[in-house]
């Protein structure tokens, strides 16, 4: 392409490679269905080319998730964390804090999850049977980094997969929006509270508790079921 502000414009070829609809040029209000527009150039009130284009506006239905709250309820002798959730933007919620281990965590410490839904947002939750395989302390962490890595990012100073035992520490989360990607497509609306649980020789040591809200927003996928073609 010409470089901003050069004209005339000499003689050329501009190549466009597996080139994505650019979305963000959409007004969010334009209706769904098949759109074809015509691009003119005219010379001395003269049409001199036309191209047409045909896109498509579907009408998808998206989960968004946002954090709601966090804290720890006990354990404040092995566990102590800072976590808060704050305001990002308008419309985004992020995870703020440190979470400091007191003591050396290993596969002595069973890791469990207890969840409950609320359908209306109202605080009256009802146990929810979904929730992640207990496992040993390490385990967990070592099937997080597995299957669930992407819930990773903005987490710093984790200790390395594969660690164990784990060595007192301070793990830093930095403005950490919710890996929505972690959460199934199916999952209804609501607002959910999950119980994060670490048990030694049977006994509850650390609870943690952390509350989510989904919620179902309207969004539109644009698709470009034909070339651009050159009419004229």
């Amino acid at each position: 392409m010409p470089e901003r502000g050069v004209c005339p414009i000499k003689p050329r070829s501009a190549h466009t490679i597996n080139k994505v609809f650019p979305t963000k040029t959409i007004p969010p209000f334009l209706p769904s269905g098949l759109w074809k527009i015509y691009i003119y150039t005219t010379l001395k009130e003269k049409e001199v080319s036309k191209f047409e284009w045909i896109v498509k506006i579907i009408p998808l239905l998206a989960l968004q998730i946002d954090y709601e709250r966090a804290e720890q309820l006990s354990g404040f002798d092995m566990i102590n964390t800072t976590l808060r959730v704050r305001k990002y933007n308008r419309t985004t919620k992020v995870l703020n804090g440190t979470t400091a281990s007191t003591t050396i965590l290993n596969n002595s410490f069973l890791i469990s999850t207890d969840i409950f839904h609320s359908p209306l947002g109202n605080q009256q939750f009802n146990h929810y049977p979904m929730k992640l395989p207990s496992k040993p302390l390490c385990d967990f962490l070592d099937m997080i980094y597995a299957e669930y890595s992407d819930c990773l990012e903005n987490i710093y100073n984790l200790p390395e997969r594969g660690t164990c035992p784990i060595l007192p520490l301070e793990v830093h989360t930095i403005d950490k929006v919710f890996p929505a990607k972690s959460i199934p497509p199916f999952v209804p609306k609501g607002l959910w509270k999950a119980f994060i649980i670490f048990t030694l020789n049977d006994e509850e040591v650390v609870r943690l508790m952390w509350m989510i809200k989904v919620v179902c927003r309207l969004s539109k996928k644009l698709q470009q079921p034909h070339d651009g073609s050159f009419i004229g």
